[in-house]
């Protein structure tokens, strides 16, 4: 059975949609940020960064929340989350994982946290709008590319679905939209919300009233 640490909304999100599509035997392990359980000895030999999710099958451990989402997939091909190894559509698999984790993913965190890469009010500030600009572009190719089919990789939903959905739902927390005014991305963020394994990831983390796309 797995074991998933998480804090509720964070990038645990997309493994935790996928072990709920997967219909898997699975357990929640809160890591509570305001006790700082994230930096306690304890934690950190489970993952050295300090940072969530981390994911534990008997004794074998993992963390980055890209790597455990794809490993979900791959290791319950029979809710086809994941195309076939070796075929064009899991190439096209890898690119939108790779890109949502190291672009859309990294963008985000330096607008929410600019202080984390630069110093100084004004910096801080001409950076998260340089930021800003970097995440309008990725929005309008995701944009694009779900108007051609309602999900990444066509009509079926997939695991990078479940991600671009998590990371949708941060930019939803914004105080300016930029999900509500794409038709496309707007359209997939309620029909994935609307998901029965949505619905039961997060009101197991307890934020089923915290995202929408009328109130961001």
């Amino acid at each position: 059975m797995y074991t998933l640490y998480y804090m509720p909304g964070r990038a645990n999100l997309a493994p935790h949609i996928v072990l709920q599509e997967t219909g898997t035997r699975y357990r929640l392990e809160l890591v509570d940020f305001q006790k700082q359980a994230q930096r306690s000895p304890e934690y950190l030999t489970l993952n050295p960064h300090g940072r969530v999710p981390t994911l534990i099958e008997g004794s074998f451990v993992m963390y980055e929340s890209a790597a455990i989402t794809m490993y979900i997939a791959d290791q319950h091909g029979e809710a086809e989350l994941a195309p076939p190894p070796a075929t064009l559509s899991r190439a096209r698999y890898y690119q939108w994982m790779v890109h949502l984790t190291n672009s859309v993913q990294e963008s985000l965190n330096q607008w929410f946290h600019p202080d984390h890469f630069v110093s100084g009010t004004q910096t801080e500030s001409a950076f998260k709008k340089n930021t800003e600009k970097r995440l309008e572009k990725m929005w309008d190719n995701l944009e694009e590319a779900l108007s051609q089919s309602p999900y990444l990789l066509g009509d079926r939903f997939s695991a990078c679905d479940a991600y671009l959905f998590f990371l949708t739902c941060w930019q939803t927390r914004l105080k300016k939209s930029m999900i509500r005014e794409r038709l496309h991305l707007a359209r997939f963020f309620e029909t994935v919300k609307n998901r029965p394994s949505v619905e039961r990831t997060l009101e197991a983390e307890g934020i089923a009233s915290w995202y929408s796309i009328n109130n961001d």
